[in-house]
């Protein structure tokens, strides 16, 4: 079905469509809830699961079709083969979301998936369950062990489910999943854990301007964002940054390492020794002390995430080791087709 014509469907029910999309662009805009094309959130009517499309981005649902329909069943027979063909459930260009499975689990009527900072950051500390306990209180909710966005998180959610029913699911490494009887119920709830688990940030640092242009000799930018350049003038902010990465997005969006420059390296160099390193170009560069700079080359994918590096890295604790992805978490991030696709789209774009 074209993913227009199956916005056109969802219409049908203009309050629903109305609640839901007007919701989803709120919580798009909100840089804490949602970083550039991700998160999703999904209505189900039936057999019928409307759901984001991957690569769309949440902040347009009022003023582009970034819903499409697929069967549930369809979905969930789909995740019985240990089949990730998801896009085959609807023709068209447009693909639902990898998150699909997860959404056709979940037995509530409204499902959002968000990319919350706060959330992210109480995650990966070690003392992460205790917390959440105590914070969650009188909330039906339950903490997963990282696992790659796709099937495999769809399966620790059925397992996890069918351990413990569950209105709330803090992901480890990547975000959270809110579950309601109707589109206010989820975001209400949402908004509930949210500030619950609200966590307050470092102040960012000064960028040192001059050390940054005398080093940059590739006439990259010079950000204007003091949260950015935070990254690298705040100490603790620095050495959070560079014990990542802690979520899926940063992977596919900016790599699995930290580009660093070394004291009194040009960019240059540091770009040449990185490529030898990692094999591929970044797209920004970390200035220990002095600040950051950006490639031409920059996304608008790409500077979401490093929109959520900035609110991330600020907000963690580094008085004990932090959970990061590891090198296998990062290579099946880098060669999943579902992600190299969000790539391409974000390359052309959308």
């Amino acid at each position: 079905m074209p993913a227009n014509l199956a916005f056109c469907l969802l219409e049908n029910n203009m309050e629903i469509n109305t609640q839901l999309t007007k919701k989803s662009a709120q919580l798009g805009n909100d840089i804490t809830a949602i970083q550039g094309a991700g998160g999703n959130t999904s209505i189900k009517s039936g057999d019928a699961l409307f759901i984001k499309a991957s690569g769309m981005w949440l902040r347009d649902a009022t003023t582009k079709s970034i819903f499409v329909e697929v069967s549930r069943r369809a979905a969930l027979d789909l995740l019985k083969e240990g089949n990730d063909s998801f896009a085959g459930l609807i023709a068209g260009r447009l693909r639902p979301s990898v998150e699909t499975p997860l959404h056709a689990l979940m037995p509530h009527a409204v499902v959002v998936h968000a990319h919350c900072v706060h959330t992210i950051a109480r995650s990966v500390m070690p003392n992460a369950q205790k917390e959440l306990h105590q914070r969650l209180s009188g909330i039906r909710w339950q903490l997963l062990p990282y696992a790659r966005p796709g099937l495999p998180l769809a399966y620790t959610v059925r397992d996890a489910l069918a351990t413990s029913p569950a209105d709330v699911l803090i992901l480890q490494n990547h975000g959270i999943v809110v579950g309601g009887d109707s589109v206010g119920d989820a975001f209400a709830r949402l908004d509930e854990v949210r500030r619950r688990l609200a966590v307050p940030p470092r102040s960012a640092g000064t960028a040192d301007t001059n050390a940054l242009e005398c080093r940059n000799d590739r006439g990259w930018t010079i950000p204007h964002d003091p949260a950015w350049h935070g990254l690298a003038t705040v100490a603790e902010n620095f050495a959070a940054a560079c014990a990542g990465p802690f979520y899926p997005d940063h992977v596919v969006f900016l790599g699995g390492i930290t580009p660093v420059m070394r004291d009194g390296e040009s960019l240059s160099r540091a770009l040449e020794r990185f490529r030898n390193a990692a094999g591929a170009e970044p797209v920004y560069m970390l200035c220990e002390g002095k600040g950051m700079l950006v490639s031409p080359q920059l996304t608008p994918g790409a500077a979401a995430m490093i929109d959520a590096l900035a609110l991330v890295a600020p907000r963690l604790s580094l008085s004990r080791p932090l959970s990061a992805l590891n090198g296998d978490d990062i290579a099946a991030l880098l060669n999943w087709d579902a992600e190299k696709y969000r790539q391409a789209l974000a390359k052309a774009g959308e």
